[in-house]
């Protein structure tokens, strides 16, 4: 592979890591404007790097698009860290409920009160039991 080559590669995997932090179910042509505004390049040169035929990329085009990419990358990060802590939050509230509902003894009887326990099993359709 030679070197125009592997950074045509290498810009077209930071341009759809990019386009990726846009958001899913974006149209084609809105990632192609998105990214054109983000380089300060045409659509037809985002066009031509997302899809990795830019084999002649300039040098400040390609610097922009690696600052770009990490901008992306960190805010990713901090987006990732914010849903985490989010779900250990609510993991924590359902645990505490949970406890909270079997700590209170309804659920805490011991084998043979529940075998003696005056409860009626749940039968599907009506009761033949009598």
């Amino acid at each position: 592979m030679t070197s125009a080559e592997a950074i045509a590669a290498d810009a077209q995997k930071k341009a759809r890591a990019i386009a990726d932090g846009f958001g899913h179910r974006l149209p084609v042509k809105q990632i192609f404007h998105r990214l054109a505004r983000l380089l300060s390049v045409t659509e037809r040169m985002a066009r031509s790097i997302y899809y990795g035929e830019s084999l002649n990329l300039p040098a400040h085009v390609y610097l922009r698009l690696v600052s770009e990419y990490r901008s992306t990358i960190r805010r990713l990060e901090e987006k990732a860290r914010h849903e985490a802590e989010i779900y250990r939050a609510l993991s924590k509230e359902w645990d505490d409920a949970c406890e909270r509902d079997f700590s209170d003894g309804a659920l805490r009887a011991s084998g043979s009160e529940q075998r003696g326990s005056s409860r009626k099993p749940f039968i599907f359709g009506p009761d033949r039991r009598g």
